[in-house]
């Protein structure tokens, strides 16, 4: 399955497209200054860039250097410090690109490797250090515990060991957010560590307790950080039993739909994505399921959480997916629907029936045609 809430982040960059023009001290104080050295490569481009929150492009490129005699220095201003990656294009790696580091006002020293850019080597200014120094400590803390999928997968340890060992990890992991937090709650790199390391594990007190820390609400990953908050106690009141949401949404044939529209059936809500390969291979069995009890009284409507409409409607071509297909091209930091639906993981569904309650959840391969035989019986 695959998490649905990952990085994204916008920012006002208000100068880009620099070439090298020499060490000469900035005097703005938003400014930034990267400078360093790249192994492999004496000549060509590299590139600044972030997420595109819109979700529409996987990276927005704001600045851009050429590399002379592997050497490079990106200059510009900001509006404040942000997490970003150097790229370089590389037509056999396709976009190899550095991890995550912080670019802030003042210099920021960086040592590239045009084959291994996961492992260059970036110091900064202090928002980097303490970017740096978080990792180090969650680096410590995921390196031990990974160790234990081999010993699982050699009969060391059982199963339930390993959900053991990994509800302690989670639990641990979720201690050094809310310590990152309260050494430093004003901080827009607490906001982004928090919202880069969300997982549907962390529980809901904990979370709560981090945003209420958080001295800095008004930028994208403090309300990014509320918003999944919202999806972890949607998530916790739906059950097996409970109403489903109201819904209302406009699908591929611009049919409005509503709860309404189903009234008098069993409804299978699927949540699903072109990109995420685990709902893909889910969709062979929705066809067989929609093709052996779709005239029993069954409709399925699948919800895209696409934000590209060509990738949404090219997959429901390519599937062949001839049930109702919706999408309202929103990201899950926006997307009501899938926010009521306490939706952390795609793909997801729910079974309702005909009184609009939720009777099943989450009914992958063959469990689908199973379970719903249980309600609507054999041919």
């Amino acid at each position: 399955m695959i998490v649905i809430f990952g990085v994204f982040f916008s920012i006002i960059v208000l100068s880009c497209n620099h070439h090298i023009t020499g060490n000469s001290k900035l005097k703005n104080e938003n400014t930034y200054n990267v400078e360093g050295k790249i192994n492999g490569m004496d000549s060509g481009w590299l590139y600044l860039g972030m997420y595109d929150t819109s979700l529409k492009a996987p990276l927005f490129f704001f600045d851009s250097t050429r590399i002379i005699d592997s050497n490079f220095q990106f200059k510009g201003k900001f509006s404040s410090p942000m997490p970003c990656k150097i790229m370089v294009k590389n037509l056999k790696f396709l976009w190899p690109a550095t991890h995550y580091f912080i670019l802030d006002t003042g210099f920021t020293k960086v040592q590239l490797f045009k084959d291994s850019m996961a492992n260059s080597l970036i110091t900064g200014p202090p928002s980097q250090e303490q970017f740096m120094t978080f990792h180090k400590k969650l680096y410590d803390l995921e390196i031990p515990f990974q160790k234990n999928f081999s010993l699982r997968d050699k009969g060391i340890i059982s199963v339930d060991s390993l959900n053991t060992l990994e509800e302690a990890f989670y639990h641990k992991k979720s201690e050094l957010l809310l310590q990152q937090v309260k050494e430093n709650p004003g901080s827009i790199i607490s906001a982004f560590i928090v919202k880069n390391n969300l997982n549907y594990e962390i529980d809901i007190p904990t979370l709560e307790e981090i945003y209420n820390v958080l001295t800095n609400k008004n930028n994208y990953f403090a309300k990014s950080i509320l918003n999944y908050l919202n999806v972890l106690v949607a998530k916790k009141k739906i059950g097996i039993g409970s109403q489903a949401p109201y819904f209302k949404i406009t699908d591929n044939k611009n049919r409005v739909i509503t709860n309404k529209t189903f009234e008098g059936n069993y409804l299978l809500i699927d949540f699903w994505a072109s990109w995420c390969v685990g709902c893909r291979e889910e969709n062979p069995y929705l066809a067989n399921a929609y093709k052996k009890f779709a005239g029993r009284g069954l409709e399925i409507m699948s919800i895209s959480l696409d934000v590209n409409k060509q990738s949404w409607e090219d997959a429901i071509k390519k599937d062949n997916l001839s049930w109702i297909q919706a999408c309202n091209l929103k990201n899950p930091d926006n997307n009501e629907i899938s926010r009521n639906f306490g939706i952390t993981l795609i793909p997801a569904n729910f079974l309702i029936d005909r009184e609009g309650r939720i009777i099943a959840r989450d009914l992958m391969g063959n469990e689908i045609e199973k379970e719903l035989t249980k309600f609507l019986g054999e041919n």
